[in-house]
C-alpha cells in the first residue's frame, strides 16, 4: 500500500511539473524564440537596431493582440527601408513557424494524454471511436465523443434559435458540461464534416462563411433562419397546435370562395396524426406565406398554396368527410374519407421531363395577377348569391 501511495504522489508530481513546464513554456517561448531567430547577441549596435525593438515588445507579457498591434506599427514605420521591412517580415515569419511548431507539439502531448470522459450520445447509444462519422471533441483536459448528425443538430438548434419566428440565438455549448466552444472547435468541427463526411449542413455553413460571427451571421443570413425556424416549429410542435394552425388555413382558403363544394371541408373528429401527415407540405406553405422575410417567397407561397389546395379539393371533393356503415348484424363502422393527391406532383413530372434541357431554357415568369392573393382570388363562374344546397355536399358538424 505505501509503494502504491508514493506511486501515486510521484505521479501528480511528475504531472505538476509537467504543467509548470508548459505554463512556462507559454509565457516565455515566443521571447526566448525571438532572441535565437533575430540574433540580437550577433553585429554591432547600429545594425541590430531595429532588432532591439523586437527584444524589448517580447519582454513584455505576450498575447495574441498586442504581438500582431506590435508587428503592424513595425511594417508600418516611416523610417523602414524595403530591406528592413522584408527583414522585419521575415523575422516575424520564422518566429511563428517555430512557436506553432512547439505550440503544436505540446497541445498532441495533451491530447493523447487525456481520458475519454464520454462514450455514448446523449441517448446512451455507444459511440465507436474509429467510426467516420465519429468527431472527438477535446476541451479541458477531457475528451466527448459526438455522432456528427448529433452535434450538427446542436450547432442547429442554438445558432437557430427562435421564439415563435423571432431569432434568438444562443453561443453553442457541450452539452456535457456548459462551456461555450471557442472558435478553433468550431472550426475543427467544420472541417471534420468537409473532409470525413458528405454531408452539408446549410445553416453551419453560412455561420462559417461569417467566420462564426454571430452578430454578422444574424444580419447577412435572417431570412434562412427564419425559413429554418419554420420547418423546425412544423418539426418539434404538438399534434395540437398543429392542427389549429391546419384549421386557420383551411379556413383562410375557404374565405376566398362563396360556394361550398369549392371549400375543403374537414369534419372535426379526423384523425389528428393522419390529417397534419396529409397536410403538413401545405402548412409549410402557409407558414412561409406569412412569415417568410423574402417578399418574393411570400407570394409565391400564397400562390402555390391555393393552387395545390385547389388540385387538393378537385382530385377529392369529399375528402375529410365522416362516413357511417351499417354491417349485417346491425353495428355501425365508422371510417374518414382519406383519398388524397400527392403534394406538387404535377411540377415534379414536369420537372423530371424537363431535366435535361431546364438549365437552358429561358426563365419564365408566372403572371402575376393570377392567384395574387387570398383576398382578390374569386374564380369566374362564381356569384355573389351561389349557395350550393347539393346532397352530396352535406358533412357532419
Amino acid at each position: 500500500m505505501k509503494i502504491l501511495k508514493c506511486v501515486k504522489i510521484l505521479k501528480n508530481r511528475y504531472e505538476i511539473y509537467i504543467t509548470g513546464i508548459y505554463i512556462f513554456y507559454i509565457m516565455h517561448a515566443f521571447y526566448e524564440i525571438s532572441k535565437k531567430v533575430i540574433g540580437i547577441e550577433n553585429g554591432s549596435i547600429i545594425d541590430n537596431l531595429y532588432k532591439i525593438n523586437y527584444i524589448i515588445f517580447f519582454q513584455k507579457e505576450y498575447s495574441l493582440q498586442n504581438k500582431f498591434t506590435f508587428l503592424n506599427g513595425e511594417l508600418n514605420n516611416i523610417f523602414n527601408t524595403i530591406e528592413i521591412y522584408e527583414k522585419k517580415l521575415d523575422y516575424f515569419y520564422k518566429i511563428q513557424r517555430i512557436y506553432y511548431a512547439f505550440s503544436r507539439m505540446a497541445y498532441i502531448y495533451k491530447y493523447k494524454k487525456a481520458k475519454i470522459i464520454i462514450e455514448t450520445d446523449l441517448i446512451m447509444n455507444p459511440i465507436d471511436i474509429n467510426n467516420k462519422y465519429t468527431f472527438c471533441l477535446y476541451q479541458n483536459n477531457c475528451k466527448y465523443l459526438f455522432n456528427i448528425h448529433e452535434l450538427i443538430k446542436i450547432i442547429n438548434n442554438s445558432i437557430a434559435n427562435s421564439t415563435h419566428f423571432f431569432y434568438n440565438p444562443i453561443p453553442v455549448k457541450n452539452p456535457y458540461n456548459n462551456i461555450i466552444f471557442n472558435k478553433s472547435t468550431l472550426y475543427n468541427i467544420y472541417f471534420f464534416i468537409k473532409m470525413n463526411t458528405l454531408l452539408t449542413p446549410e445553416i453551419f455553413y453560412y455561420f462559417f462563411k461569417t467566420n462564426f460571427n454571430m452578430n454578422k451571421f444574424v444580419k447577412e443570413y435572417q431570412h434562412l433562419l427564419r425559413d429554418f425556424s419554420i420547418q423546425t416549429y412544423l418539426n418539434n410542435s404538438s399534434n395540437e397546435i398543429l392542427r389549429d394552425d391546419i384549421n386557420c388555413m383551411i379556413d383562410e382558403f375557404n374565405c376566398v370562395f362563396l360556394k361550398i363544394e369549392k371549400q375543403i371541408i374537414i369534419h372535426h373528429e379526423f384523425p389528428d396524426d393522419k390529417l397534419i401527415e396529409i397536410m403538413k407540405p401545405y402548412l409549410r406553405l402557409y407558414l412561409l406565406s406569412h412569415y417568410s422575410l423574402i417578399y418574393v417567397i411570400r407570394e409565391k407561397s400564397k400562390k402555390d398554396l391555393i393552387k395545390e389546395l385547389s388540385n387538393f379539393k378537385k382530385f377529392n371533393p369529399l375528402f375529410g368527410r365522416k362516413m357511417m356503415k351499417v354491417n349485417n348484424n346491425n353495428s355501425t363502422t365508422i371510417s374518414f374519407n382519406m383519398v388524397h393527391s400527392l403534394f406538387y406532383i404535377n411540377e415534379t413530372n414536369k420537372e423530371n421531363r424537363e431535366f435535361m434541357i431546364n438549365h437552358s431554357g429561358k426563365v419564365t415568369h408566372e403572371d402575376n395577377d393570377e392567384f395574387n392573393s387570398f383576398v382578390y382570388f374569386v374564380s369566374e363562374d362564381e356569384g355573389e348569391d351561389d349557395i350550393d344546397n347539393d346532397d352530396d355536399n352535406s358533412y357532419d358538424d
